[in-house]
């Protein structure tokens, strides 16, 4: 087909254009292969190897999305979104250094960019090195105030830094700047039950907010659930920590807190059902790491 241009320019517009289709409906395999198809039928520019780098991201693909993704950083190295997805590669894998060095490198020409420095706060935090993490993503939050994902990466971090007034107050400022984003009201609530009983009406609110506005989300039935055993409003902490179940039934600790509830209503059956389950459950997870934990609201390419 490359004997003839035309054609073979026809058929690379086209195939292009249902790669991006494809991968807009979340057929990422898909897209992939139409990519690799046409490949040759051109030189590739930028935003070819962008896409085809995004595809590989969602396959879970990193060697070939790294390979991509800095294929357009040459053919465009003051494109920060390249930078930004090539970091990301890295940061899904656990690998925060190779990350902290993609991030750094580009913001010595791009320090305007509130995604770079979101993406050096995550690698940082990953990487343990707290007190960078945290300025690269109040940084990120001065450049671009309404950049929700940086609320709750740095309230996490605050979080687990044992710094929870400051946590709150992060919360509560991502709430306002975003009203819809059901994070940030689900990190509210959770923090703020831990908190004590004089909390628990306030935790109870925002955790109903954050299932309002995501159903689906089990963790936040799950900690609704905790919330309203601990205010003593059993029956319907019993109804959340089942949808919570029927969502995701290898959660634990859902069985764990349905095993307390039924033991103290000695519903023995019952009892020892969810305390066998939580068991087996518990054998088969894995311990959370960042990643895992904020994985919901990581941004990808």
């Amino acid at each position: 087909m490359r004997d003839d241009p035309g054609l073979a320019a026809q058929f690379y517009t086209i195939g292009y254009g249902k790669a991006e289709t494809e991968f807009d409906t979340g057929r990422f395999q898909n897209a992939r292969k139409i990519l690799e198809a046409i490949r040759d039928l051109r030189t590739p520019d930028a935003a070819f190897h962008d896409l085809l780098g995004s595809a590989y991201y969602a396959i879970d693909d990193p060697k070939n999305a790294s390979q991509e993704f800095q294929e357009a950083v040459r053919l465009e190295p003051t494109d920060p979104e390249h930078y930004f997805k090539l970091g990301m590669v890295f940061l899904k894998h656990r690998t925060a250094d190779p990350a902290i060095y993609v991030y750094e490198t580009a913001l010595k020409s791009r320090p305007d960019v509130p995604k770079l420095w979101f993406g050096l706060g995550l690698s940082q935090y990953l990487a343990s090195r707290l007190s960078n993490a945290e300025q690269a993503l109040r940084k990120a939050l001065a450049l671009d105030p309404q950049y929700d994902a940086a609320y709750v990466v740095l309230g996490d971090l605050l979080e687990q830094n044992g710094r929870t007034a400051d946590a709150l107050d992060i919360f509560r400022r991502a709430m306002e700047v975003r009203p819809d984003l059901f994070l940030s009201y689900y990190y509210y609530g959770k923090l703020a039950s831990k908190e004590g009983q004089e909390n628990s009406a306030d935790a109870i609110a925002k955790l109903r907010k954050a299932v309002s506005l995501n159903p689906n989300f089990p963790e936040a039935r799950y900690e609704l659930g905790k919330a309203l055993v601990q205010a003593g409003q059993t029956s319907e902490a019993i109804q959340q920590l089942d949808r919570s179940l029927e969502l995701k039934p290898e959660l634990a600790q859902s069985h764990y807190q349905l095993a307390r509830i039924y033991k103290k209503l000695d519903d023995q059956v019952r009892f020892s059902k969810h305390i066998r389950l939580f068991e087996e459950t518990s054998k088969k997870a894995k311990p959370e790491d960042l990643i895992q934990r904020l994985e919901v609201q990581i941004e990808k390419p």
